[in-house]
């Protein structure tokens, strides 16, 4: 997975805290991109179907949302041939060994448990901006 300096990232998260923890981290890790957020799964879904020529370049996932959860936005992300091919990072509160067995079978690119601390935030910042090619 290799994302450009000045990549679109869409946050798919129902929690807008955790949705700004993870721009503000980004951010201070040098990340200058642009991000788009969504509340749930099928708000996603609808502006990609809608959208087609601004794609991100990489798509951050919770799992545990309302009305389109992240497992049914993942099996629909890899199930389109628009979409299959984005990059896909799942985060999650769930340390749920089975919830990242299914994840990376369906084809995700990464699987992390949400963090709970800065330090935390930090390391999925610079998990990301790691894959960023100059």
């Amino acid at each position: 997975m290799a994302i450009k300096k000045g990549s679109l990232l869409f946050i798919t998260d129902d929690d807008s805290d955790d949705r700004e923890f993870i721009i503000d981290a980004l951010r201070k890790f040098g990340f200058q991109g642009r991000f788009t957020e969504f509340g749930n799964g099928q708000e996603l879904y609808d502006y990609l179907k809608s959208h087609l020529n601004d794609c991100p370049d990489l798509i951050l996932l919770d799992l545990n949302m309302p009305v389109k959860n992240g497992y049914e936005t993942l099996r629909e992300l890899k199930a389109n041939v628009h979409f299959d091919s984005i990059p896909v990072v799942i985060l999650t509160a769930s340390p749920n060994k089975e919830d990242e067995k299914w994840c990376l079978k369906m084809g995700c690119d990464h699987f992390e448990t949400k963090p709970l601390t800065l330090e935390g935030y930090k390391a999925l910042a610079h998990y990301v901006t790691s894959h960023i090619d100059n």
